[in-house]
């Protein structure tokens, strides 16, 4: 009866042992940010709406109409 409990602890042991010994597979690796897999975070970069060269593009847009307002009211008053 010994020898029984003996032999069924020792098996208990090693399935137990085994069972926790394995590294869990649905693991997943976080970022840097500490967030594992959050459906809000971007997958790809991020694509800028407005950019500086379309801002600068206007400003020298209005220049330009305000020195051609200029040189025709210029031009008119003359």
């Amino acid at each position: 009866m010994k020898k029984l409990i003996y032999l069924l602890f020792v098996v208990l042991f090693f399935i137990t042992s085994a069972g926790f010994g394995q590294e869990d597979s649905t693991r997943v690796e976080v970022d840097s940010s500490g967030v594992e897999e959050n459906i809000l975070l971007p997958t790809s970069t991020p694509v800028l709406l407005f950019s500086d060269a379309e801002d600068n593009l206007k400003e020298e847009k209005k220049k330009k109409k305000k020195k051609k307002r200029r040189i025709f009211t210029l031009a008119k008053n003359q």
